[in-house]
Formats: structure tokens, sequence, C-alpha cells
């Protein structure tokens, strides 16, 4: 377990407090629902959130060899869900986010970040929602424990690769093992679309899921397929495919982390208004909700 005295917390931290450690140069404030900003921005420092205070490591240095010294703080006497944390590349490095509200912990390692690049965060127990900027691919580590809960695990998630869209990690606290659900915003809409489970044990990587039409037609011996080549059609003797069983469910087990284009090949008499997803399957991830949406061709719509 993680324990208080590896987290820079200062002594006295209380269950009711809220602490943000950067380490490393770029620019890291603070915003709250009001647009207030506290933090560290174009070489100045800022307080405007009612509360807030802004602590640098007294031994900082800009030599690349002991940059690891280099911490910058922003603390609040109270938690709050409300704030929204930016982090602004001034030049390219590596940087480590560590967030304690108290009775929980949340970090994420080892984030690449370049001149003119922005990551955007928003951390509570258990939730940690990440939008990387849109322009860079890497494997990066996060980190969450409950204080509350000296019996549940730690969650350690390493070498998750990075994506463009927004990403959510949940965490259902419970003493044995702990569920990790990971969302994707794949509409960059605020609503998360894509859902998916991750079993930082597991070697063996899924999608999987039932074709969940609102009719009573039969879906099984449908055919589901990845198509490697891009080219909209099964390939049977180069691309994995699959036949929905009676229960209409299907699965492609055994993947490697990267990009699938995931397909479907449609029946007589139906027409599909989406036939593929494009999904990047991630580290331990088993995708839970790729429905295709459907609608026969005398016009009465399926689902």
């Amino acid at each position: 377990m993680l324990t208080h005295q590896n987290l820079w917390l200062p002594a006295g931290f209380s269950d009711s407090e809220l602490l943000y450690t950067f380490s490393w140069i770029s620019d890291f404030i603070v915003r709250d629902s009001q647009w207030n900003k506290t933090g560290f921005q174009n070489g100045d420092i800022f307080e405007e959130i009612p509360g807030s205070q802004v602590l640098i490591s007294l031994n900082a240095s800009w030599n690349d060899e002991q940059r690891e010294n280099n911490w910058k703080q922003i603390y609040f006497p109270e938690g709050r869900d409300d704030l929204t944390l930016e982090v602004d590349g001034n030049l390219d490095e590596s940087y480590t986010l560590m967030i304690a509200g108290g009775n929980y912990y949340n970090e994420i390692a080892s984030v690449e970040i370049h001149e003119g690049e922005k990551d955007i965060f928003h951390s509570q127990n258990g939730e940690m929602i990440l939008d990387f900027d849109d322009h860079k691919s890497w494997e990066y580590t996060i980190i969450m424990d409950d204080f509350r809960k000296p019996e549940v695990e730690t969650v350690v998630l390493n070498n998750m690769q990075s994506t463009w869209y927004i990403q959510k990690y949940s965490i259902d606290w419970i003493e044995e093992g702990n569920s990790v659900s990971y969302a994707l915003d794949t509409n960059d809409d605020g609503v998360f679309d894509m859902h998916s489970s991750l079993d930082s044990e597991s070697d063996v990587w899924n999608i999987s899921w039932y074709l969940t039409w609102n009719t009573n037609a039969k879906m099984a011996g449908w055919k589901m397929y990845l198509d490697i080549n891009n080219n909209g059609t099964l390939e049977e003797n180069e691309e994995p495919f699959v036949v929905t069983d009676k229960e209409w469910y299907y699965a492609f087990t055994d993947l490697k982390t990267g990009n699938y284009t995931l397909s479907i090949i449609p029946h007589t008499n139906w027409n599909f208004t989406q036939k593929s997803y494009d999904v990047f399957v991630n580290k331990g991830q088993n995708f839970q909700n790729l429905n295709f949406s459907a609608e026969k061709t005398n016009g009465k719509s399926k689902k």
C-alpha cells in the first residue's frame, strides 16, 4: 500500500484538505467553475481561487540532471470536486502529477509533453479524467489509492497507451480486488459513450459484447470481423472473424495492444447506420458496449 510518507504531504495533512503536486518545469494551473485560476503560468504565480496557496520547492534547479528536485504545489484547505487542472508545455519533458485529496491519492507518471501542448485533468476519489493533447502518443502509468480503506489494494496501471479521446478511469473500491472501469468520449461532447473494464493482472485483452436489437429476429449467425487492412471487406484467410452464437454474443480474445476496426457483415434486408468501430485496445482492456444500429429495408427501425 502507499503511505502518506511518500506522497510529499506536509506534516498534519488531514482528510479534509487537497494538495496538487507537479514535478518538472511546465506551467501548472488549477481552475474553478468560475474560471478563477491558481498556479504557475508564464513565469507568474496566481492565487485567484479563494483559500488556495501556491508552494514551490526551495531546492529547485534548472540543471537537467537535477530537475527531479523541481516540484510545485497548489494547496486547498478543503477538498473540492469543481477543479480542473491544466499542464501547458513550455519545453520538452516528462512530468509526474500527484493529487492527494486527504482520503485518496491519484498519480499519473511519465507523461511526455512538448512546447505548445496542453493536458487537462479532473480528479476525485475513485475517478480520474484525462484529456491529453491530440498531437502526441506515448505510454504512461496511473496509480489510484483510497486512504480510508486500508484493506483495499492500490490500483497500479503500467504502460497505458495514450489516446486522443478523453479518458475516464473509475474505481469501485472493494476488499478483494478493485473493479476498474475505463470509458472514452469519442465525440468530444462530454458524454462517455465507449465503455470497457481494465484488469491490470490480465495478459488477455478482448473486444466482446452482444448484438442487442429491439426485435424478435434471430441474431445468431451474424459474422463479425477485425478489418486489419481497412478495406471494408472480410478476407477470411487473413483477418480474424467470429460468428454470433445463439445468445447473440461475439468475442475476439488474446488481442495485442493496438488499433482495430471492428466490422459486421449485414444479412439480407438489413442496412446499418454504423457498420464498424475504430478502437484502440489498451493493456488489460475489455470492451463492453460495442453495439451496432441497424434498419430493416422495409423501413422499420431496429437497434
